[in-house]
C-alpha cells in the first residue's frame, strides 16, 4: 500500500495545523508496542519489528525468553534477523559476533586466536524492555518500562480467552483512527445512533493514561423504545487509551438486563497501533473476554468473543473508508467535538521515545 501523506494536499489553501504529538509523524510517543501473537515466535526463531524507520530483532531464547535489540550488528550493520539464536543470545550471521540479551558482545570468534586483544567496550547494541500479554508479544522503546501493558480494570489479574484478528494497514495516523469512538456526531450520522451523550473524564497521575466515558439518554424513538426495553433509559461505554497507541473499548457498560437487576455482559476491544511510515500505520485488534470454567464457560465465552467481533465488523464497514481518505483538521471542534479535544490535548503532553526521528527525539 503507499502511503498517503494527506496533510501535505492543499497547503496554500487549507493549511494544515500541526500539533507536538497528535497526528505528528515525526514523533512515536513512549508507549508498549504490539510486535507478533506469541505463537508465531517459537524458542530459537527471530522475528523482525519495524516501526516507522526503526528495526528490532526479536528473538526467543532457549529458555524461552523474548529479548527485543536493535537489528543492525554494531561492526558492520548486517541484519540481526537474518542470524542465529544460540542460548539466549543471538549470533550475527556475517562474523559470528554474538549479542546477550542486554545487547553487549559476548563473543568475536576471530579474538579467540588472538589473546591480547578484548571485545571492544563499544560493541554493543540497544536492548529494549519486552513483555507478554494477551497471546501477543510487546516492546516497549526503552531498556525497562515504567507501566506494564494496558488491561481493563474490570479484569486486572484474571486469566482470559483472547480472540487476536489479522493485522490490517491504514492510511492515516493511528491518532485519527483513535478519536472515532469518541466522536459523536458520526454515532449519528453514520450509524444512526441518536445519542446525546455527557463525558466523564479521568487521566492518571502520570498523564499517560486517559479514560473516557460517554453517556447519554436513549431517545424515544421506535428504535429507541426497543432499546430502552433491552438496556435501560441509559447508554454508556467507555474508552481508555494509554499512550496514544493502545485503545481500550468497553461497550454495554453497567446497562441492566431487560429492566431486571442482572446487567449485559460487558464487550471488550483492544486497539493497538503503529506508524509504519509517513501515512501508513497497522493496527492490532485484540478481543478479550474473562476465561470461564467448564465447556458450557467455554462455549459462553466464545459465543461473547463472536459477537463482539462481528460487532466491530458492522461498525468497521459503516465508516467505510472515511479515516483512508481523511486530512484531518482541528480548526473547527465544537462543544460536541470536547472528547476529541480532550484526546488531542492530552495526546499532545506525552513524551516522545527514542525511536522518533532525530529531530524529534527527547533530549
Amino acid at each position: 500500500m503507499q502511503p498517503k501523506v494527506t496533510h501535505d494536499e492543499n497547503q496554500t489553501t487549507q493549511p494544515h495545523v500541526s500539533h507536538p504529538v497528535f497526528n505528528n509523524w515525526d514523533v512515536i510517543a513512549q508507549g508498549w508496542f504490539f510486535v507478533g501473537k506469541s505463537r508465531n515466535l517459537k524458542p530459537g526463531k527471530i522475528m523482525p519489528f519495524v516501526i516507522h524507520g526503526h528495526r528490532l530483532a526479536v528473538f526467543r531464547g532457549t529458555s524461552g525468553q523474548v529479548i527485543a535489540l536493535d537489528a543492525y550488528c554494531p561492526h558492520m550493520g548486517t541484519d540481526l534477523t537474518i542470524g542465529k539464536v544460540k542460548g539466549d543470545s543471538i549470533e550475527c550471521y556475517f562474523h559470528h559476533w554474538r549479542f546477550d540479551a542486554d545487547g553487549a558482545c559476548v563473543d568475536i570468534p576471530c579474538l579467540k586466536e588472538r589473546e591480547s586483544e578484548s571485545i571492544p567496550p563499544m560493541a554493543k547494541t540497544s536492548s529494549y524492555a519486552v513483555c507478554e500479554r494477551y497471546g501477543s508479544i510487546w516492546v516497549y522503546p526503552a531498556k525497562k518500562a515504567p507501566n506494564p501493558v494496558a488491561e481493563f480494570p474490570d479484569y486486572a489479574g484474571l486469566e482470559l480467552d483472547v480472540w487476536l484478528a489479522s493485522k490490517e494497514t491504514v492510511t492515516c495516523h493511528q491518532h485519527v483512527a483513535m478519536i472515532n469512538g469518541l466522536d459523536a456526531q458520526h454515532l449519528k450520522t453514520v450509524h444512526k445512533l441518536d445519542l446525546d451523550m455527557s463525558l466523564t473524564e479521568n487521566e492518571s497521575s502520570d498523564g499517560r493514561t486517559i479514560e473516557l466515558i460517554l453517556e447519554g439518554d436513549i431517545p424515544d424513538s421506535l428504535p429507541g423504545k426497543l432499546g430502552q426495553l433491552m438496556m435501560g433509559r441509559r447508554y454508556r461505554y467507555g474508552m481508555i487509551y494509554t499512550d496514544a497507541n493502545i485503545g481500550l473499548l468497553t461497550i454495554l457498560q453497567k446497562l441492566p438486563f431487560f429492566g431486571t437487576r442482572a446487567l449485559w455482559p460487558q464487550l471488550h476491544m483492544i486497539y493497538a497501533y503503529k506508524p509504519l511510515a509517513a501515512g501508513l500505520m497497522e493496527l492490532q485488534s485484540i478481543y478479550v473476554t474473562k476465561k470461564r470454567r467448564g465447556p458450557l464457560g467455554w462455549l459462553y465465552s466464545r459465543l461473547l468473543l463472536t459477537i463482539t467481533v462481528a460487532l466491530f465488523h458492522v461498525l468497521k464497514a459503516e465508516d467505510g473508508k472515511v479515516y483512508d481518505n481523511m486530512r484531518f483538521s482541528t480548526r473547527i471542534l465544537l462543544p460536541i467535538d470536547q472528547p476529541i479535544a480532550r484526546f488531542i490535548a492530552h495526546t499532545n503532553r506525552l513524551k516522545a521515545s527514542i525511536w522518533s526521528p532525530k529531530n524529534s527525539r527527547p533530549s
